[in-house]
């Protein structure tokens, strides 16, 4: 499937699909994003007056009707799971570019309260919602010095055409609104918080604005 048969699939959907350039920064070893001008404004219907070539980037939260909690690292998202006796949720997900995963559900009012944010659950999770935006398979980049390309995938069987998507589970969304009370609060001190709240749930670094809206 083209690139551009991507973007008409996710505008099928009623999602927020606008093209982004990615590209590689070697002098800040990060991947850097250029979104289009005012993309928080765009809707469905703007979005397809924009060139459909390039990355896609989804905007998040009640305009697209998504939420995406990005797992940066699975390996401590696996002992989160396990320590709260639970299964991964089972939805809409797509692999990020560095092995991570991107667990998409579907946005309701109660979820509103659950904002643009890194580094939850002990540090392994983000949120991605309201005024924030995800990358989106088939996006790619290269890596100078890497001879394959850095993609976003859909997990086989996983995509949104082929399952729905789910309500967020209580169990995380209360998680998470749990590690947000914490991060919050870490910021108002100014600190780093080392407050535990269900067990072992460690307080998230203070978050910076350009972190929390994409990834």
């Amino acid at each position: 499937m083209s690139i551009q048969e991507h973007f008409a699939k996710y505008w099928e959907l009623g999602w927020v699909a606008f093209p982004i350039s990615l590209s590689w920064n070697i002098s800040k070893n990060k991947k850097d994003l250029n979104p289009p001008k005012d993309w928080q404004k765009l809707d469905v219907e703007s979005a397809k007056l924009l060139s459909p070539k390039g990355a896609i980037a989804l905007q998040t939260g009640p305009l697209s009707g998504i939420v995406v909690v990005d797992i940066d690292d699975v390996e401590a998202w696996q002992k989160f799971l396990v320590d709260k006796g639970q299964d991964a949720p089972k939805t809409v997900t797509a692999r990020s570019q560095r092995g991570g995963l991107h667990f998409y559900f579907r946005w309701t009012e109660e979820l509103g309260d659950l904002k643009s944010t890194s580094a939850l659950l002990r540090g392994c999770a983000d949120i991605r919602s309201t005024g924030g935006m995800i990358i989106a398979p088939p996006s790619s980049f290269q890596v100078p010095g890497e001879h394959d390309r850095r993609r976003y995938t859909w997990i086989e069987g996983k995509a949104p055409w082929d399952r729905w998507l789910a309500d967020m589970p209580l169990w995380l969304a209360q998680a998470l609104r749990k590690s947000l009370a914490v991060h919050h609060n870490g910021k108002t001190q100014g600190v780093k918080s080392t407050a535990v709240l269900d067990g072992p749930d460690m307080a998230p670094t203070p978050d910076t604005t350009s972190r929390s809206k994409v990834y």
